[in-house]
């Protein structure tokens, strides 16, 4: 009786190795691309963050959100399928005055025409972004945390709340 492996056996495996290492590559090519991340809400930071910029990263949605780009240092651009509709509300909040709905600027396109925004958030390089409160479908995004990940809640009462308890916490 023969020990060991045959010719053919030995080529079937160096053949399947191959194989599982070129998808490996493959995938690795794809995570090192720019906007690799699938965009939604709660990860629109790190999705804008994915890409190749020096200054600011920005999602821009016009036409009721029909139409979303990302806006690399204020000129390259770069189209993507929108994430959400026209149901997204952008909120501020100050202690004296409370939450209040952010009035967006709108956008210039190519022929000078004013575009509506119906959403924007922008990052800078360091991961600071825009300090606001998104309101989609039920769910409260709070942005306003500088480094830490967005935070999801019911209401914007409960977002007011534990802000509130936070905010004891640190005077007692």
């Amino acid at each position: 009786m023969k020990k060991g492996f045959s010719l053919i056996e030995l080529l079937i495996v160096i053949v399947i190795i191959g194989v599982v290492y070129k998808l490996a590559v493959i995938n690795m090519e794809k995570i090192n691309k720019p906007g690799h991340i699938q965009p939604d809400i709660k990860h629109l930071k790190d999705f804008l963050l994915s890409f190749e910029f020096e200054k600011s990263s920005q999602l821009i949605c016009t036409k009721n959100c029909t139409e979303c780009k990302v806006l690399l240092d204020e000129k390259k651009e770069k189209s993507i399928k929108p994430f959400f509709d026209d149901t997204i509300k952008v909120y501020t909040y100050t202690k004296n005055e409370g939450f209040f709905e952010k009035e967006l600027m709108p956008v210039f396109n190519q022929n000078g025409v004013a575009e509506d925004v119906c959403f924007r958030y922008k990052t800078n390089k360091n991961g600071i972004g825009d300090q606001v409160i998104v309101k989609y479908k039920n769910k409260i995004f709070d942005f306003r945390e500088y480094f830490d990940d967005v935070k999801v809640y019911d209401s914007l009462d409960q977002l007011q709340n534990k802000k509130e308890q936070e905010l004891l916490k640190i005077l007692s």
